[in-house]
This record gives C-alpha cells, sequence and structure tokens, in this order.
C-alpha cells in the first residue's frame, strides 16, 4: 500500500520506503520503524495510547517492550519525516499518548501489480498467438511431408517383408533336402516275397539282387530240411551267391539264412537263428 502524505512523501508501506519524487533516494525504514508508522497512518488523527503502541508493534511480534523502545522509535521517525516536510506531524500528548496528523491518500499497489501481471500475460498470449499463427502459415502441409515420409517407409517395410519371406522359403527348402537326405526311410532288406508266414528279405546293400531268378520251391525245400516253422509270423533274412553274381555254378550256390520269428507285442527282444548252407 502507497500513502500519500500530506500530498508531498510518498510512505510504501509494502517496501518500508519514503520518498518525494526520486523513489533511489528513498529512506529505508527498519522493520520496527514500518509497523510503527503503519499503525500511525492507519489511527490517522487519533490519540494512540503507549500501552497500544507497545502492543501491537513490539509484543505481538516478540520483541522487547519499553518505554525507551517506543521514545527512541518516535523520534527517529520525526526525524525522518521532517527531512521532508516541515510540520510537526507526529506529536506526543502527555499522560494520554501519540497522535499522528496528515493529509492522507493512499493507493493499493498489490492490486496494481496484479493488473499489471494480468496485462503483461495477456500481452504475451496475445504475441504467442500471433507467432504461432505466422509460423504455422509460414509452414508446409503437414499432408504433403508426411505423403513422401509415409510412401519411403511403406516401400521400406515391403522390402523387409519380403526378405523375410525368401528366408524362411529357403531355409524350409534346406530343412526338407536334409531331411530327405539323411532321413528318409530305407529299405536295405527288400521283401523278395513270402513262403506262408514268412516274409522273405533278401541281404544285400551292394548289389540289386534278380528277383525273377530266385527259386521259391528250392528255398522251401531247404526250409524243410532245416526244421524252419513257417506256420508262424516270421522274418527270414536270405542271401545266395549265384543270385548276386549271376554264377549258377553249385560252386557258387552258397546260402546264408537268418531265422527271425515275430515277437510278442509285450517282448522287448528278438531272438534269431542263423543258418549257413554250402
Amino acid at each position: 500500500m502507497k500513502y500519500f502524505i500530506n500530498n508531498h512523501i510518498i510512505y510504501d508501506s509494502h517496501q518500508g520506503l519514503l520518498y518525494t519524487d526520486d523513489v533511489n533516494n528513498a529512506i529505508k525504514l527498519t522493520t520496527t520503524l514500518n509497523r510503527l508508522l503503519l499503525v500511525l497512518v492507519q489511527n490517522n488523527d487519533e490519540v494512540l495510547d503507549r500501552e497500544t503502541l507497545l502492543q501491537r508493534v513490539w509484543d505481538d511480534y516478540n520483541q522487547v517492550v519499553s518505554d525507551n523502545n517506543l521514545n527512541s522509535s518516535v523520534s527517529v521517525l520525526r526525524r525522518h519525516l521532517s527531512s521532508f516536510l516541515d510540520e510537526e506531524i507526529i506529536t506526543t500528548i502527555p499522560k494520554v499518548g501519540i497522535k499522528f496528523s496528515a493529509s492522507l491518500k493512499f493507493e493499493d499497489t498489490e492490486k496494481n501489480e496484479e493488473n499489471e501481471v494480468e496485462g503483461n500475460i495477456k500481452e504475451s498470449i496475445n504475441e504467442n498467438t500471433l507467432s504461432f499463427t505466422t509460423e504455422t502459415q509460414d509452414l508446409p502441409s503437414v499432408e504433403t511431408q508426411s505423403k513422401p515420409s509415409n510412401t519411403k517407409k511403406s516401400y521400406i517395410l515391403n522390402n523387409r517383408y519380403l526378405e523375410v519371406t525368401l528366408i524362411v522359403i529357403i531355409i524350409f527348402c534346406l530343412l526338407y533336402l536334409f531331411k530327405s537326405y539323411f532321413f528318409v526311410s530305407r529299405t536295405e532288406y527288400p521283401e523278395v516275397g513270402k513262403i506262408d508266414q514268412c516274409s522273405i528279405r533278401y541281404i544285400n546293400s551292394y548289389h540289386k539282387p534278380d528277383t525273377k531268378i530266385i527259386n521259391f520251391t528250392t528255398l522251401q525245400e531247404q526250409l524243410l530240411k532245416l526244421n524252419i516253422d513257417c506256420t508262424i509270423p516270421a522274418t527270414l533274412f536270405y542271401y545266395n551267391i549265384g543270385t548276386s553274381t549271376d554264377d549258377k555254378t553249385k560252386n557258387n550256390n552258397s546260402l546264408f539264412l537268418s531265422y527271425c520269428p515275430t515277437p510278442d507285442k509285450n517282448s522287448t527282444t528278438i531272438s534269431c537263428d542263423n543258418i549257413y548252407v554250402k
């Protein structure tokens, strides 16, 4: 709050200043002197007893209360005011109190500061709005900028998808070839025929047997001679030198048989009888 004392002195109670025209030449009041002058100004043309002044200026602020402090402070205030005015505006009435008497006008500086701040804020907002509008007008269209970028991103993504797809196809092809080469089920001993319940399988890993010239009648006679039972399910592995070499001489008609009855479902072992006939 600013008080205009006798249309000459400006008292700024908020900052504790006394000055006339130039604030740079202001007198800075102490905190205690500022409180004392404010109480006197607020009670202009009224006589305040000493107890009231001591209470409101010292005791309420937990400061030492004494008449000497009051007298000293009043004396300093008179000296400061007399540097601006010739007349005495603080008078002491013996045994009654102290009176401040002057022509006063006041100005609420806090409201003015608030209005000034609001005005500055509004001005700043208007400037920023104008600046933003100008910048927006200068900027190219967002759609114009984004279209090439989106097209480029789409092109990159399509290429990546194509690369990933090709890699997956290549991997599947390699796996298929690997499986076909290493895991294909091979019949090392092909079945060449059956005698009763015996499955005849020819043993030959290196030559393709001529199954057309295998004499199953002779083979069956050999089985009877060797007491091999084909009335039960069994596998008969068969090898004949003459069949492999196309040599039909008696000297090369050696025969190898391996008789393996089919085990029960619960059995975990297979038993085979190996027979060599010369």
